[in-house]
């Protein structure tokens, strides 16, 4: 009886809640679906144009790949060089390094004009007066600005004043004295292929090899018997490291005292050139770049580097 009373109380409160339709017109569709839209708003809108609109560049940053000194631990104020190359998709414009180390010697500048190469290597040369692990950062930038990460590359300053090698003498042949090519002799020691300034054809078979004595028109090459090989390269129009003035004239010419000197360092002479006696000399190299696969610089000649594992070391 209870529970029947319930349901009956249950049914009067639902016929209670249960309301008509509303009489009043209903909404426009289409003010429902479109929010109103202020004038400052539509005016704001129509301003935007293309050129307003962010412009972005596919143009990458450059990239150092590859540091390296040599030495990588050199003596107190002894030059060493620091080699460094980088790549860019449009071209590296310079290859530039900072420090917050102080060197005693330091590159002309700290950066180098790579003319907007896509690979371009540079050479910068330092010495440190003061030993301990020193720090360089190199970093290269593109035409457009943009630089690339630091790299940096460490090497440590041994503390020991550093000595220049003395250059070794260069041998001599019978006799007390050394042939000088282009001197208008043709001494003992130089033919005609060694030193055609002073030898001629004629004496280019020597005068009697075998007879101990290094006579003109021998040479190392022709009678290694009688002569010892002096000077080879002098008369190769190049004047190399080992050459001056008084040593090798028809390479490495006398500056004239009444001409102004043509350089007072190396940044005034051009390609493969250096300032040597206050004249730009040319000479084999000035830089690796300069030399073939598997050679380095080095006192401005290519010798071949040494063999590791995977080819040459260097």
């Amino acid at each position: 009886m209870a529970r029947f009373f319930i349901l009956l109380l249950v049914s009067f409160l639902l016929l209670g809640c249960t309301s008509t339709p509303s009489s009043s017109p209903s909404a426009s569709p289409s003010a429902s679906a479109s929010p109103m839209v202020s004038p400052t708003e539509a005016a704001a809108t129509a301003a935007v144009s293309a050129d307003d609109l962010p412009v972005f560049s596919n143009d990458a940053a450059p990239r150092v790949t590859s540091t390296m000194a040599r030495p990588s631990n050199p003596d107190r104020n002894q030059p060493f060089i620091l080699d460094a190359t980088a790549e860019d998709d449009l071209g590296v414009k310079a290859i530039s390094w900072e420090s917050t180390d102080s060197f005693s010697i330091q590159p002309q500048s700290a950066s180098f004009d790579c003319g907007l190469q896509r690979t371009c290597s540079a050479s910068f040369t330092f010495a440190s007066s003061a030993d301990g692990v020193k720090t360089i950062r190199v970093y290269a930038t593109d035409s457009t600005g943009h630089e690339s990460s630091r790299s940096s590359i460490e090497f440590a300053v041994r503390p020991f004043d550093y000595q220049a090698p003395t250059a070794t003498p260069a041998a001599t042949a019978s006799g007390p004295s050394g042939p000088a090519c282009a001197n208008g002799v043709c001494d003992g020691g130089e033919s005609y292929q060694s030193c055609p300034q002073d030898c001629s054809v004629s004496s280019a078979a020597g005068a009697a090899c075998g007879d101990g004595a290094c006579s003109s028109g021998e040479d190392a090459a022709l009678c290694a018997a009688d002569c010892t090989p002096i000077r080879p390269d002098c008369g190769n129009n190049v004047c190399d490291a080992s050459e001056s003035s008084s040593t090798c004239s028809a390479d490495c010419p006398v500056a004239s005292a009444s001409v102004t000197p043509a350089c007072t360092s190396n940044s005034a002479c051009g390609y493969k050139q250096i300032c040597r006696d206050g004249q730009c000399v040319t000479v084999k190299c000035t830089n690796d770049a300069h030399c073939g696969y598997g050679k380095r610089c080095s006192s401005n000649s290519c010798v071949r580097c040494r063999s590791g594992p995977y080819g040459p070391a260097c």
